[in-house]
């Protein structure tokens, strides 16, 4: 009687997500520059770099902002995990979410420079220089840290080598 209710529990562990996934999943935020604000489906939850851990039972919006950078949003979609197949699950899996995960797993953004064009002008020189000197004029007046300024900076000579 008693190997018959340890091979039962034993059964209903392997086939149950919600104890091997769990209703919630960590996610890694991430975004370059670091610093920038984050929020998830309209609440702010921090600053990246940060983690948030969420429910597996639905998508999920994450916005990521930084002053003098346009915002990066990010679909988080719930998609099947292995435990879905699994030949034993519980209505509870599928309540808690836990035969779902959330993809992508991790967020991690590039923001862009607000002062860069969407493309380059008839004169890329002359206005890479205009660029240069309108983000050294940011960070003159404190709307860059130094790490910002090095990104931007990098993100200008990138933009106009192209």
């Amino acid at each position: 009687m008693a190997a018959s209710g340890l091979f039962a529990l034993m059964l209903g562990a392997a086939g149950c997500a919600t104890l091997h996934k769990g209703s919630h999943q960590r996610v890694p935020i991430e975004s370059a520059p670091e610093g920038a604000t984050v929020f998830i489906n309209n609440e702010r939850v921090g600053t990246t770099p940060t983690e948030a851990m969420l429910s597996r039972r639905m998508g999920h919006v994450v916005r990521v902002e930084k002053r003098g950078f346009d915002p990066e949003q990010v679909l988080l979609y719930t998609v099947p995990n292995e435990a879905e197949r699994s030949y034993v699950r519980f209505s509870t899996d599928h309540y808690t979410g836990a035969l779902n995960d959330l993809d992508p797993s991790r967020v991690e953004v590039e923001l862009r420079p607000s002062l860069l064009p969407r493309r380059p002008g008839p004169d890329p020189e002359a206005e890479k220089a205009e660029k240069l000197a309108e983000a050294e004029q940011i960070r003159r007046r404190g709307g860059f840290s130094a790490a910002d300024y090095d990104y931007v900076v990098r993100r200008i000579e990138a933009f106009y080598a192209r």
